[in-house]
């Protein structure tokens, strides 16, 4: 497939949802609550496939359970980890997230 022809059909943003992965590491304490969450639904070359985005605030301050810091303060720039996989929903999904382990 030529990546040129990857493209984005929709998003959705669900900011209180958890995805099972992220409530799994978030009850288990290995990972803060993420902050935000999107759902992509990409067209590769005439297949449909879901990713799960869960965004994550990483600054140190916000690990100390200090406020987010402002995009003005100089040295607060937030940093982000986002965690994206694709959401399983077909068994060609599920092959894709299994070889992201690989």
């Amino acid at each position: 497939c030529d990546p040129a022809k990857v493209s984005l059909l929709r998003f959705q943003g669900r900011p209180f949802e958890l995805s099972p992965k992220a409530r799994l590491k978030t009850a288990l304490g290995l990972a803060p609550r993420p902050f935000d969450r999107h759902d992509w639904t990409v067209d590769r070359c005439g297949t449909e496939v879901r990713y799960i985005i869960d965004y994550y605030d990483a600054s140190a301050s916000r690990e100390a359970g200090g406020p987010l810091p402002s995009l003005h303060d100089p040295d607060g720039v937030p940093t982000i980890l986002m965690d994206v996989r694709p959401a399983g929903d077909t068994p060609g999904e599920l092959l894709d997230r299994a070889r992201m382990v690989l």
